[in-house]
């Protein structure tokens, strides 16, 4: 299962996603992590990806925040693109709502193997084998 985050800090969360991906997946999970908007130009191929983790506090040096990226992904119209938010704060689902988009599964920060299986329980991913 290929999954695409977009984390400018991503080496700082990675053991948490390896632990998930041993413990809960058999090392099935493919990460591609992006840490900036302008990193992944092309926006149509996130169709090649079963998961989207979306961290809604990219770096500065992003050209897209989390939540523009969120609404030019929205655009698309990808059947089935599951989406998973990352976050440090604690009340973004309320923003969420506010800006008009769906009830998304939210990882919080600080990570722990709980929270994202709970995200990955949401959309009733297992592992393939």
């Amino acid at each position: 299962m290929k999954i695409l985050i977009f984390e400018n800090e991503f080496n700082a969360i990675r053991t948490s996603f390896d632990g998930f991906n041993l413990l809960y997946f058999n090392n099935e999970l493919v990460f591609k992590d992006v840490p900036s908007s302008q990193a992944f130009p092309d926006l149509t191929r996130i169709s090649e990806y079963n998961v989207v983790i979306i961290d809604i506090d990219l770096s500065i040096k992003s050209k897209l925040d989390g939540f523009q990226l969120l609404q030019e992904i929205s655009k698309l119209n990808i059947k089935n693109l599951k989406i998973i938010i990352l976050t440090g704060h604690i009340s973004i689902s309320d923003r969420l709502v506010e800006l008009g988009f769906p009830e998304l599964p939210i990882i919080n920060k600080p990570i722990n193997l709980t929270t994202i299986k709970k995200a990955f329980d949401y959309y009733g991913l297992k592992p393939q084998s």
